[in-house]
């Protein structure tokens, strides 16, 4: 490739692993522990929100439309962010056996 002013004056790489990027939502309020949601803290790795969100729906039976979460996050990145599961009438699965590598 030719250059103006000679050669490259240098290199960079940016967001080369999803380590590169992190992102933590911050809670505006804690959970109580009472009611018909499971509140979720999800930790994860390039993996978007609705790709989990789909998984946490699919693990609980229920369906996506009752996984709530305050926004979408960078998938290319390492975030937290707090997953709330409506579960009327019944108690939630065994949240540790979801496997997943992404989360």
């Amino acid at each position: 490739m030719p250059y103006a002013w000679g050669g490259a004056a240098g290199r960079a790489s940016l967001r080369v692993s999803p380590e590169d990027f992190k992102v933590t939502e911050l809670a505006v309020t804690e959970p109580s522990g009472q009611g018909e949601h499971a509140w979720l803290w999800v930790r994860k790795r390039d993996a978007n929100t609705e790709w989990v969100a789909r998984r946490l729906a699919q693990h609980a039976g229920v369906p996506v439309s009752a996984v709530g979460y305050a926004g979408l996050k960078d998938r290319r990145a390492v975030t937290e962010q707090g997953f709330s599961v409506h579960l009327p009438g019944r108690e939630g699965p065994d949240w540790s056996a979801l496997d997943d590598d992404a989360f």
